[in-house]
């Protein structure tokens, strides 16, 4: 049996694979003997053909096996491809072999391994696309429940605003607003005390200030997300989430000289305001600075859910790439 969890909601991607991990210790493997993760051994890349001789390994003492591949469509070479066709065509019944993938939903579902494995008879495939505004809203109460606590309907709409579909924030903030209620019904007045306005609201200020190399101004920027709550992991995803946008924005343009901005978009399914303020930046970075950075982003991230980095350390590595020529 093979399993793809994949989507931009990297909260929603990693909690399913959990779940399935646990349901599957709870039936057939209390004591995990035949439960394989990959990367292993403090290593934040997945070496694939220790992964494909653990998934060829029948099962010990036990009806079912089961391998977690994270990120091995990236950790995957070109040379590999043919023989990892072979070898999940060959995997036997006893076998649950989970690909966890956290790069977009683009990138996976255009990467030569996916259609291998989704043209395989018996794959169930698990996307999460990032949350729109009434399906965050019936999240966000869902999840105060399963804290054991309440929230009013404009409470639950603030706290969309104010956090947007980063669902890492929103469950960290979710956490403090059930812990400070201590019972009572979460209010409006609560979220507006104690929930930090995203760093979207500064991300355009920040980019345009490292764009034309004004480092203090930058700095001082981040230093006061910082000062005000923000944690160096929320930080750092919407640093990403703009070099993203930068770089489909890049490539767009070079690829489309003369499309206007409602036309991009459009075709890059953004708010035209995010394009229009994008824009104006997209100048100042050349594509494969832009790509290289992307790539070390997607590294760095590897290295702070790992423990190779802190999220401060990761942070500054970050602005320290953005900055290079």
């Amino acid at each position: 049996m093979m399993i793809l969890v994949y989507g931009d909601d990297t909260f929603r991607v990693q909690e399913k694979v959990q779940e399935l991990i646990s349901a599957f210790v709870k039936k057939f493997d209390p004591g995990k003997l035949n439960l394989s993760l990959f990367p292993s051994g403090g290593s934040d890349k997945v070496d694939m053909d220790d992964a494909a001789r653990t998934i060829a390994c029948a099962p010990f003492l036990s009806e079912r096996r089961m391998v977690v591949i994270r990120d091995g469509f990236r950790s995957l070479k070109k040379n590999q491809e043919g023989t990892w066709e072979e070898r999940l065509l060959k995997t036997g019944d006893s076998t649950i072999v989970i690909f966890w993938e956290s790069t977009s939903i683009k990138d996976v579902e255009k990467h030569p391994l996916y259609k291998i494995i989704s043209e395989k008879s018996g794959v169930y495939t698990y996307v999460f696309p990032l949350l729109q505004h009434k399906e965050l809203i019936s999240w966000i109460s869902k999840c105060v429940q399963k804290y054991g606590s309440t929230i009013e309907v404009k409470a639950q709409e603030l706290l969309a605003l104010k956090t947007g579909s980063d669902l890492w924030q929103l469950n960290g903030e979710i956490q403090k607003l059930v812990g400070y209620a201590d019972g009572k019904n979460i209010s409006r007045f609560m979220v507006e005390t104690l929930v930090h306005a995203q760093f979207s609201d500064q991300i355009f200020a920040f980019l345009d200030a490292v764009s034309q190399q004004r480092i203090i101004d930058a700095m001082q920027l981040l230093e006061e997300e910082r000062l005000s709550g923000a944690s160096d992991g929320y930080l750092f995803n919407m640093l990403t989430r703009q070099v993203r946008i930068l770089l489909e924005l890049k490539a767009c343009l070079e690829e489309h000289p003369t499309l206007s901005k409602d036309k991009a978009a459009s075709l890059l399914n953004l708010h035209p305001f995010v394009v229009s303020k994008t824009i104006s930046q997209v100048k100042a970075f050349p594509l494969e600075h832009l790509k290289k950075t992307h790539d070390y982003f997607y590294e760095l991230d590897r290295g702070m859910k790992t423990g190779r980095y802190s999220e401060r350390m990761g942070m500054d590595l970050a602005i320290v790439a953005l900055l290079q020529p």
